[in-house]
């Protein structure tokens, strides 16, 4: 293999890893600010905020998780969903 063409692989792997890490990242920084987020609502007392910043977690977490699949059923993105809405609702 060219050396040329040997470098431009490796290049393109250390893309690669460093966006990996970036995606890994970026959702641990956002739950982190939503922990500091609910904290900060259970201490002012405000259940409702603290609550709704739970089911943005949720959704957050469920989005991240389901990502790394090739697939999701419609079925199991409406349970999800639906639990959510009955949350909100209550």
């Amino acid at each position: 293999m060219p050396k040329k063409r040997q470098r431009q692989l490796t290049q393109e792997k250390d893309r690669a890893e460093l966006k990996l890490l970036q995606s890994q990242l970026n959702p641990h920084f956002l739950f982190n600010a939503l922990n500091t987020t609910y904290s900060t609502a259970i201490s002012e007392e405000s259940t409702k905020t603290a609550a709704q910043i739970l089911q943005l977690a949720d959704m957050m977490r469920f989005a991240i998780e389901k990502s790394k699949l090739d697939f999701i059923s419609v079925e199991e993105e409406i349970s999800f969903f639906g639990k959510i809405h009955s949350a909100t609702v209550g």
